[in-house]
């Protein structure tokens, strides 16, 4: 059985001894089968056989040599054994001796040797018995001793003594002579075809040698041009990943840029509240409506109107009808058909990609009440509390679908999540364009489904909760005796919601400071009294983080100036109160069909 390595613990001479005792060319020979080893310990080196020797006297091959054996067993393993078959001579001396013998005279054997090769010499040996219950390679055994006696060897020279005298011990106690009959090499023709066969086989090995060499050196160059594609590719990938990286940031700040000159030229619709406060007189309202009805008609004069552009449209149809007929039944079709056919093709696709090309479609007036909401629909105004509309009629209509009515679901259901997206992207956009026109934060615009995502639980959330009901009311005042109701519903939504996140820190502006825990969720109340604010709590909680595993909800951009090198992106406001409704929160308590006029 051979010695557990695993169990022996080597130190540094170890591996020096074997990567200096091992003869280059036995060493160069051995690994010819085993070119990934050749390329990792020569690499950088020339593999010639004259110049072996010094280059594997080199300190940087043997501190390779030396570091691969240390961390690969196989490799180790074959050093031990060639060092073996280079010291045949010493492992034939060990192999005819008692297991015991060797036992009883271990240290002496190891000081004689040296603890190095006599471990070699063990390896190498064959023994019946598990040799890790009879020898013992600790740290002593790695200390050669100065001064030992050479007594033990005694019995082996007599026994050496007899065997090179020619005599062995007789049975009648005398001795007996033993020649080794040297007749068989006297005879020279003989000798001679024997030294034919042996430049025979000199000349294969040679042959063969100079077939490996060969082989060897297009390895080397197979290797040397794979490494050269493969850092080559490496280069080119890490230039396609930042080209990839900078052109993204390039398309999410022109996105920025042009949402910022859009939100510019156009001012926001105020709210119906806000519409019985100003006041204008009869004649300026007079010269608004000439305004719009004068803009009205150049817009008709460029564009056309729905009848005229749908009777243009049904004409189109009833040609490309006829023409397909002529397509199915005649032999020949003439060439100017096939123009004509392009040309109202290509006319019919103009006409769809106009405006409300939707109302071209239909021939006739539908005035079913589905119709008409989806109608109504179409004009809502992309304000927060025209999400929490879209909100409660998508559950309505999820209502009429369980009751069986005979209602077209599908297409309200399907009107209703198109609105809700257009209004959601129209908010975002805004906001982005507000709070960060170059596009250089990480925004995120789809809460529902950044929150479905299992990885948003690695994350802790921050919520300004004044400012996100303050974005959602259009910015305008909300009465103290409504906020108090509003926050304990806001409240209750946030804590539901908080199982998808690692912690929640909830924060108001409050009169006294005061801290309450729900769960995972922590509510903070700015103490107003001494002059501290929410935004001060947010950011000083912020800032203490020694990571930036965090979002942040809010608008306020004082915050997330401060804050941006602690938080991985912030909401987007608009979809975190969209969000918050599947969780229970109604900020507008008035039914949808009052707000729509159903």
């Amino acid at each position: 059985m051979k010695l557990d390595l695993k169990k022996v613990e080597f130190p540094p001479r170890f591996y020096e001894f074997l990567a200096a005792e091992i003869s280059p060319e036995r060493f160069l020979e051995a690994t010819s089968d085993y070119p990934e080893i050749q390329s990792t310990i020569f690499r950088g080196f020339s593999l010639s056989r004259k110049k072996i020797k010094r280059i594997a006297s080199h300190p940087k091959i043997r501190r390779r040599i030396q570091n691969l054996a240390k961390h690969s067993e196989r490799f180790l393993i074959f050093l031990i054994e060639l060092w073996g078959q280079q010291n045949s001579d010493k492992i034939e001396f060990f192999r005819p001796l008692n297991v015991e013998f060797i036992r009883s005279n271990f240290h002496n054997f190891k000081n004689l040797l040296g603890a190095p090769a006599f471990f070699c010499v063990l390896y190498n040996l064959e023994f019946e018995n598990d040799p890790g219950e009879i020898w013992r390679f600790d740290d002593d055994f790695w200390k050669d001793d100065e001064e030992f006696s050479l007594d033990f060897l005694r019995p082996l020279t007599l026994a050496e003594r007899m065997s090179s005298a020619g005599t062995e011990p007789g049975d009648d106690g005398g001795e007996r002579k033993t020649g080794i009959g040297e007749a068989d090499f006297r005879d020279r023709s003989i000798r001679k075809k024997l030294e034919k066969k042996l430049r025979k086989q000199q000349q294969i090995i040679k042959s063969l040698e100079e077939k490996i060499d060969k082989l060897n050196q297009r390895h080397k160059k197979d290797s040397e041009s794979l490494q050269r594609y493969r850092e080559l590719v490496d280069r080119y990938k890490e230039k396609l990943e930042k080209g990839e990286e900078h052109l993204e940031e390039v398309l999410r700040r022109e996105r920025r840029m042009i949402a910022r000159r859009l939100f510019s030229s156009y001012e926001d619709i105020p709210d119906p509240e806000t519409l019985d406060s100003i006041n204008l007189s009869l004649d300026s309202t007079f010269e608004r409506v000439e305004k719009a009805l004068r803009l009205q008609q150049e817009a008709d004069a460029e564009y056309g109107k729905i009848s005229e552009i749908r009777t243009k449209l049904i004409k189109i149809e009833q040609y490309l009808d006829e023409i397909a007929r002529i397509y199915s039944d005649s032999v020949f079709v003439h060439g100017e058909v096939r123009k004509v056919k392009k040309l109202l093709e290509k006319e019919k696709d103009r006409i769809l990609s106009l405006p409300r090309a939707e109302l071209f479609l239909t021939c006739r007036r539908d005035d079913s009440w589905e119709h008409e909401l989806v109608r109504r629909l179409s004009l809502l105004e992309p304000t927060p509390r025209s999400l929490q509309r879209l909100k409660s009629l998508k559950n309505a209509v999820e209502n009429l679908s369980e009751i069986g009515l005979d209602v077209n679901t599908d297409r309200l259901y399907s009107v209703l999540r198109k609105k809700e997206t257009a209004i959601v992207t129209y908010l975002s956009e805004k906001f982005c364009a507000e709070c960060d026109p170059e596009g250089k934060m990480e925004i995120v615009k789809d809460f529902d489904e950044f929150i479905k995502k299992k990885t948003s639980k690695d994350y802790d959330l921050y919520v300004d909760a004044y400012n996100i009901l303050l974005s959602a009311n259009g910015n305008n005042p909300i009465p103290e005796a409504v906020f108090s109701k509003l926050r304990d519903r806001f409240t209750k939504a946030v804590v539901s919601m908080g199982n998808r996140f690692n912690r929640v820190f909830l924060v108001y502006d409050g009169v006294s400071s005061d801290k309450e825990k729900y769960s995972n969720v922590e509510v903070f109340f700015a103490d107003r009294l001494r002059g501290e604010s929410a935004d001060e709590i947010i950011i000083r909680l912020l800032n203490r983080r020694k990571d930036s595993n965090a979002v942040l909800a809010t608008a306020d951009r004082e915050i997330i100036a401060r804050t941006k090198q602690k938080v991985f992106a912030t909401i987007e406001p608009y979809s975190f109160f969209s969000c918050l409704y599947d969780y229970g929160f109604i900020m507008f308590p008035p039914s949808v069909s009052d707000d729509l006029d159903l």
